[in-house]
């Protein structure tokens, strides 16, 4: 391989970089937030409203996407707002 193949495959993150990068996030800050939060409602009810914001976290997540389908390439979270 030559040292421009290297640089153009670093210079653009994939689908696995911004996954993992939304992954580490997620769970980052659920280690510090969660047991705070949650201490009050105990296991079942914390369950619960794990699940509920999850759901909520899909929903949110496909309708943008679909929002995402109806604008050409380059549109940002400002044109679809």
């Amino acid at each position: 391989m030559d040292i421009n193949a290297i640089e153009r495959q670093s210079s653009t993150p994939g689908l696995i970089s911004g996954t993992m990068l939304v992954i580490a996030t997620v769970v980052g800050g659920g280690m510090f937030s969660l047991p705070i939060a949650m201490a009050g409602v105990w296991f079942p009810g914390a369950s619960v409203i794990l699940l509920f914001i999850a759901i909520m976290m899909l929903l949110t997540g496909l309708m943008l996407v679909e929002v995402n389908l109806h604008y050409g390439a380059g549109a940002s979270f400002n044109t679809f707002t």
